[in-house]
């Protein structure tokens, strides 16, 4: 069995399923839940897809916290919100080349 994971650097939690609950996908049908094991399941090719945008957000996350090192959290929160994008697989790579132009 596989797992999705987005870790929160602060807290070390597992956010994933807040993750995508917040875009809609636990209650359109892309995951079920397994009554009893407080875990969802999906199809390979949904799986693919969602493990590929949490592992480009995770990346993201993470060149976040170093510019955040680098800048500042307020240079990096301004810049982030400065961005308005696109779809969420899009996301990650356009806030990326965002970041990189704003630095």
């Amino acid at each position: 069995m596989k797992f999705l994971e987005l870790i929160d650097h602060k807290t070390g939690e597992n956010w994933v399923t807040g993750f995508i609950g917040n875009q809609g996908a636990l209650i359109d049908g892309q995951f079920s839940e397994r009554d009893g094991y407080g875990y969802y399941v999906a199809d390979a090719e949904t799986f693919e897809w969602w493990d590929n945008v949490v592992s480009d957000f995770q990346s993201l996350d993470d060149y976040i916290d170093d510019l955040k090192i680098e800048h500042g959290s307020n240079a990096v929160s301004d810049a982030i919100n400065a961005f308005d994008c696109c779809d969420i697989e899009d996301m990650p790579r356009g806030l990326r080349k965002h970041l990189d132009d704003w630095f």
